[in-house]
């Protein structure tokens, strides 16, 4: 599927394939390290929110790869070698894959929507105000 395009029948196919094992192959010791979690592992608000504290000060959001023309990989093999071992960031998909990925090893029940859409409620403004 790498390069492909992003359609609704291939989202939900690659996350029934991540689901498919996916605690055998995540390296969730390796994710804690790079994210540098050391909090409970227990699936409570407070673990919730730890982790996506720590997910997100860690992991940057990066582009790079789209780009570049760069095929994208959406496998969780993939994602750990770019964003855990790597060292780098990625985009949404990528980003909201991986944290799933830790989240159900930590024992949450995740859903994930069939397509993402990011936007604002209203205009932004560069303004401060006082």
């Amino acid at each position: 599927m790498t390069g492909a395009v992003w359609t609704a029948e291939w989202s939900d196919a690659m996350i029934a394939a991540m689901r498919e094992g996916e605690r055998e192959r995540l390296d969730l010791g390796a994710y804690l390290r790079r994210v540098e979690y050391t909090g409970g592992r227990e699936a409570t608000r407070a673990t919730l929110d730890a982790l996506h504290e720590a997910h997100v000060t860690h992991i940057p959001f990066e582009n790079l790869d789209v780009v570049l023309g760069r095929p994208i990989a959406l496998d969780l093999a993939s994602l750990q070698a770019k964003l855990v071992a790597g060292r780098r960031g990625g985009y949404c998909f990528e980003q909201n894959l991986l944290f799933s990925a830790v989240l159900r090893a930590f024992g949450f029940a995740v859903t994930q929507p069939r397509r993402a859409r990011a936007g604002w409620a209203r205009a932004f403004s560069a303004r401060g105000r006082t």
